[in-house]
């Protein structure tokens, strides 16, 4: 009976794959959280250009209403008076 290994001392042995394949995980693990943050900045990027993009509609249609005023107040005062 003594001759048979214990099953408990194979499970203790270190598989020669075991740290490099927890390296390329952590590795992964990094990559991926890197990856997250750059997505992050680029929707908060994102959302501040869509913003000033509405800002700049807003002025735009601002002046569009100011300038038919002004031509509207021209085209009026030349012709009547």
């Amino acid at each position: 009976m003594h001759d048979v290994p214990s099953p408990a001392g194979s499970r203790l042995a270190k598989p020669p794959w075991q740290d490099a394949l927890f390296a390329a995980v952590d590795a992964k693990a990094r990559e991926n959280a890197e990856l997250r943050a750059t997505i992050a900045q680029l929707n908060a990027r994102l959302y501040r250009a869509n913003e000033a993009r509405e800002r700049w509609k807003l002025r735009q249609q601002a002046w569009h209403r100011e300038r038919a005023e002004l031509l509207a107040r021209i085209d009026g005062g030349v012709g009547g008076g």
